[in-house]
């Protein structure tokens, strides 16, 4: 929006009277750019050019609106309201709206004789749907906590926009199986701070770490809150105060009554999906759990009595697969998912126990003697013996064949007679040049990992191992919870815009008036000065200022056409000038 000149100068006038407290309030209110903080001109300019600036009056409530309209005659707890978004400024002499005529005029259109729609009454929620939503809830939960496993376990590269890259994603579905909309998962995961990028990869935060450790339903809570708080305070300030109706066409209907200019589009029906998703809606209908989330109550309690039971186990096959009959314990869900490759996911998932699996396993430190046992635990029958001879050749041949990083070369250590020769051998491995360096040993030029890969794409077991000889764990970094969060970047903002303030109130230059006296120099505003002469008495002088410098302030008188210079410290007040 563009404002005149004059309320421009108003708007930095005002902001300049502004705690830190209250621009703090104004910076989230209206969603500014850190960036912007620099002066209250450029502050002023992105309460008023800003993309989001149309877009936060338009978020205004009906009351709101319609104290624009008429300011008057507005309740005090509007007009608090609006000048904390910095929509207006209260003042003795009378209200001054710091929004643009084509933007009053749209407000001022609103049907003041508009009746609030007849609330939707709330269809009873039966206990299959209440059933079916509380499985979605546990669904995305444990599905969530599948993602955050793989991301701890191996390293994910991220794009510019934090989001998994084309390959990631590929290596995502192999790892994870059939069954993840790995789209949804990231995206609650990322709105609840359990990852976010770090150094080109995807990481789990502190936070996230310790969510893994959370009983089922304090999980769903967690994400559940973060997600309910991530949405547009319009549809939070609507569903709150109708907690029980459906979020069908009349939620449409009392939003449109309720905040008249909020454009639904695509936004209300991704909302609806994340929360299906999310299991805080069954059919449009608010679950018990969901209505709690967005009202008083305890929402992860009344979840918790609503979730499935957990299965005693998985029943292990000949064929090396390992079938879940119901819903698995978080602890379950992580040792299968260490031993194992996920053939399907979801609730109830299917697991395959392979040689790449296995060695997985050991690569990542899991000691081999103990995986009989671990399988054990999780099986409810008895693990079939084909697949503890598959632990136990994995486990002998996996140290058969390790590789070592010993500076610019790789060392390949064999086990056996007839190993290293077999190597020497195969055509697959040329490409390495392996190069004898003893009886067991080959070295070669190319780096430790990239031998390791190819080794196991020629179906050769062989682990990785660090600088003390353990098998190297690989994983994704773990940076702690964010240092310097927005709400950090805007305390120091405000704080540095505030000092920048005071020192130059300490020169003689009060609060804003350097960005008022840019813009009217830049707009040929005139300005009426009040300045305080050295006997104490007050004369107002309106002038067309020029510059300011060295803190004088030289301009144009305009009642007789000559040029005048004022010391900025006998300057008591300062605005635009408009002809009587």
């Amino acid at each position: 929006m563009t404002l005149p000149s004059d309320t421009t100068l108003a708007l930095i006038k005002w902001l300049a009277s502004r705690d830190s407290d209250q621009l703090l309030t104004l910076m989230r209110h209206r969603a500014i750019a850190v960036s912007s903080c620099g002066s209250f001109r450029s502050l002023a300019e992105a309460l008023v050019h800003s993309q989001g600036a149309t877009e936060s009056l338009s978020r205004l409530s009906r009351p709101e609106l319609q104290g624009l309209s008429s300011p008057q005659s507005a309740p005090d707890e509007v007009l608090d309201a609006l000048e904390a978004a910095g929509f207006l400024s209260r003042e003795p002499s009378g209200h001054t709206l710091f929004i643009s005529p084509v933007e009053l005029e749209a407000v001022g259109s609103l049907d003041p004789a508009a009746r609030p729609p007849r609330p939707a009454s709330p269809s009873p929620l039966g206990d299959k749907a209440r059933s079916i939503a509380a499985t979605h809830a546990l669904t995305m939960v444990v599905t969530v906590g599948d993602l955050l496993e793989v991301l701890r376990s191996t390293s994910t590269s991220v794009g510019p926009e934090g989001l998994p890259t084309a390959t990631a994603l590929k290596n995502l579905d192999a790892a994870l199986g059939v069954g993840y909309d790995i789209s949804a998962l990231w995206r609650m995961a990322s709105v609840a701070g359990l990852l976010r990028p770090h150094q080109g990869l995807a990481a789990l935060t502190a936070v996230g770490n310790r969510w893994l450790e959370m009983p089922e339903a304090k999980r769903w809570h967690t994400i559940a809150t973060a997600w309910w708080e991530s949405l547009p305070p319009w549809l939070r300030t609507t569903c709150a105060a109708n907690p029980t109706a459906p979020w069908d066409h009349n939620l449409e209907t009392q939003l449109g009554y309720d905040f008249p200019l909020v454009a639904l589009d695509v936004t209300l029906e991704r909302v609806r999906e994340d929360a299906h998703f999310l299991g805080v809606l069954a059919d449009n209908q608010p679950t018990p759990w969901g209505i709690a989330l967005w009202g008083p109550g305890e929402a992860a309690a009344i979840l918790g009595g609503d979730l499935p039971a957990h299965s005693p186990g998985v029943f292990a096959q000949e064929d090396y697969t390992l079938l879940a009959t119901g819903p698995l314990s978080p602890q379950h869900r992580r040792t299968l998912g260490t031993l194992a490759t996920r053939d399907l996911g979801g609730l109830i998932p299917r697991f395959r126990l392979t040689s790449s699996s296995l060695l997985g396993a050991l690569q990542r430190g899991v000691p081999a003697q103990t995986i009989p046992e671990m399988l054990a635990q999780v099986c409810v029958n008895d693990v079939p013996a084909g697949m503890l001879a598959l632990v136990s050749d994995i486990s002998r041949r996996a140290h058969d064949l390790e590789v070592h990083s010993r500076g610019e070369t790789t060392l390949v250590i064999t086990r056996g007679d007839t190993l290293a020769q077999e190597l020497l051998s195969d055509p697959g491995l040329v490409v390495l040049g392996l190069t004898r360096h003893g009886d067991h040993e080959l070295v070669c030029s190319w780096p430790a990992e990239r031998v390791h890969s190819t080794l196991l794409g020629a179906s050769y077991p062989a682990l990785l191992m660090n600088s003390g000889g353990q098998p190297e764990n690989e994983s994704a970094p773990v940076p702690e919870d964010d240092p310097e969060t927005l709400e950090s970047k805007r305390l120091e903002a405000v704080a540095q815009l505030v000092r920048n303030a005071a020192e130059a109130a300490a020169k003689g230059v009060p609060a804003g008036f350097q960005s008022i006296i840019e813009v009217a120099t830049e707009t040929k505003t005139p300005l009426e000065i009040v300045v305080t002469m050295p006997d104490g008495t007050e004369i107002t002088i309106v002038m067309e200022p020029r510059a300011l410098s060295a803190g004088r302030l030289r301009g144009v008188e305009i009642k007789h056409a000559v040029e005048k210079t004022i010391p900025v410290s006998h300057i008591t007040s300062i605005r635009a000038w408009t002809e009587s």
